[in-house]
């Protein structure tokens, strides 16, 4: 199940100033529990969209680009495979 929110962001804290004009304005995140995808700039009227119009946002909507944390396990797994 996929949960969509806006995010507006404070502009405090922020290390890197890359892709500030783009995310300045905020932008809708969509989220479950193993994906999060992210649409520039928010589209208007976007909480009053039927699940079929949602699901097309979702589809067109690119990743976050965050990486999945490995376990210790997957770490040691892929430090193996990196030997090779």
């Amino acid at each position: 199940m996929w949960s969509v929110f806006e995010v507006h962001p404070s502009g405090e804290g922020v290390a890197s100033t890359r892709g500030a004009d783009a995310t300045a304005q905020g932008w809708l995140c969509l989220r479950t529990d193993v994906e999060r995808r992210r649409i520039l700039p928010i589209p208007s009227g976007w909480n009053t969209l039927n699940d079929a119009a949602l699901l097309r946002l979702i589809d067109e909507a690119g990743p976050t680009g965050r990486r999945k944390r490995m376990g210790r396990a997957e770490t040691q797994a892929q430090a193996k495979t990196d030997k090779k």
